[in-house]
């Protein structure tokens, strides 16, 4: 089960270490600051895709955002989340 509270903490961190405001995140993202600072606190649910699009502004891992460990989700599963999230068929076989 995912910890949105703590998937917040991390993108709030991500954000404060590279100097991005929560403005310029929700302009990034199409979305509002309001819905960003939501996110950051725990109250609202980031969908997958809000989720790939906030790991492209900070150049990092699905995995980074959601774990706190390097390496809990297999690079296999990220490309095939990425996958179903741009509306591609993935077989692995």
């Amino acid at each position: 089960m995912l910890d949105y509270m703590e998937i917040g903490i991390r993108i709030r961190r991500l954000r404060h270490e590279r100097g991005i405001t929560q403005e310029e995140l929700a302009y990034e993202i199409e979305t509002s600051a309001a819905y960003i600072s939501n996110i950051e606190r725990g109250i609202k649910k980031p969908s997958l895709q809000k989720l790939f699009d906030i790991a492209g502004v900070f150049h990092v891992t699905l995995n980074d955002l959601i774990y706190d460990e390097p390496g809990t989700i297999s690079e296999a599963t990220e490309q095939m989340l990425l996958a179903v999230y741009n509306n591609q068929p993935y077989f692995r076989f």
